[in-house]
């Protein structure tokens, strides 16, 4: 006896998309609701893509507003995401056994970014 096709409901997308909300893989959504993967794409796709934007995007609008209200690792963690900053550190070691570090980032430029706050 072949199974019935499946039929996409509001119950099943309800769970889709609190499950994707909740950052769960695709594979284990699909699962949940039954279906092969390949089906909860074709049926639920588009709503998960939707619900993975909102939260990346409200992580995003979050972060931001923690770095800009001073919350120096958000900061740091913003510039170097979106700003294009990083960590670069220049080592020289002289023959006399002594060493030189350099920072990418001198302590003066973050605290005129922390000013600026």
């Amino acid at each position: 006896m072949a199974q019935a096709p499946y039929e996409p409901n509001e119950n099943d997308l309800a769970l889709v998309r609190e499950m994707s909300a909740d950052g769960v893989t695709i594979k284990d959504i699909a699962f949940m609701v039954g279906v092969s993967h390949t089906t909860l794409l074709k049926y639920y796709g588009d709503e998960m893509r939707r619900v993975r934007i909102e939260n990346v995007r409200g992580a995003g609008k979050n972060l931001y507003q923690q770095a800009m209200g001073g919350n120096m690792t958000a900061l740091i963690f913003y510039l170097k995401s979106q700003g294009g900053w990083r960590e670069k550190q220049e080592v020289d070691v002289n023959v006399s056994g002594g060493m030189t570090i350099e920072h990418a980032v001198s302590e003066d430029v973050l605290e005129r970014l922390i000013e600026k706050l």
